[in-house]
């Protein structure tokens, strides 16, 4: 069994004239199969992550373009409703992302 610690911290000291400092971590066990791969899009729909036969996923998601008008967009399945957008340089970590 493995184990994952992701750890997601928020701070800022000029966000509407309050400081913001957050952090969260937790630990997440790894029991079954992992997958790993790097996925390059065009303006073409790419399916990356399938429905498979699993219980539980994480999933990692970062656009390393540079250029703002490079979007990728997570959608339901391929041509279904947009779920969310990630732009040049964000990223995404979460825990049963519905595909």
């Amino acid at each position: 069994m493995a184990t994952l610690t992701p750890t997601l911290t928020l701070a800022s000291s000029d966000m509407n004239g309050d400081t913001l400092n957050l952090s969260v971590t937790d630990s997440l066990s790894i029991l079954g199969q992992v997958t790993t791969k790097q996925v390059v899009t065009s303006v073409t729909a790419a399916v990356f992550a399938a429905n498979g036969g699993y219980t539980k996923s994480y999933v990692y998601l970062k656009n390393l373009s540079a250029t703002e008008a490079e979007i990728i967009y997570i959608r339901t399945a391929t041509g279904g409703t947009d779920v969310m957008d990630l732009g040049a340089g964000e990223w995404l970590f979460s825990h049963g992302l519905v595909m």
